[in-house]
């Protein structure tokens, strides 16, 4: 039963943040997707990339990095 809650946890993670995600490059979808569930969630489609930038020093540096353009 915890596998259950667990896949249907991660499945709840995919639909919220895979359209969210869709507004980036697919290198910014990647390096992002973990930071853009944990400080971004329920946020509109195109708020994303702010709220990421917003919170800057709290994403991981591969998210950063590609947010930078680097």
């Amino acid at each position: 039963m915890p596998l259950l809650r667990l896949s249907i946890a991660a499945l709840a993670i995919a639909a919220v943040t895979a359209p969210a995600l869709a507004q980036g490059t697919p290198q910014q979808r990647a390096a992002c997707r973990g930071d853009a569930a944990r400080y971004c969630k329920g946020m509109e489609e195109g708020s994303i990339q702010g709220c990421l930038q917003s919170n800057y020093s709290k994403i991981s540096a591969r998210c950063q990095k590609v947010l930078s353009g680097g």
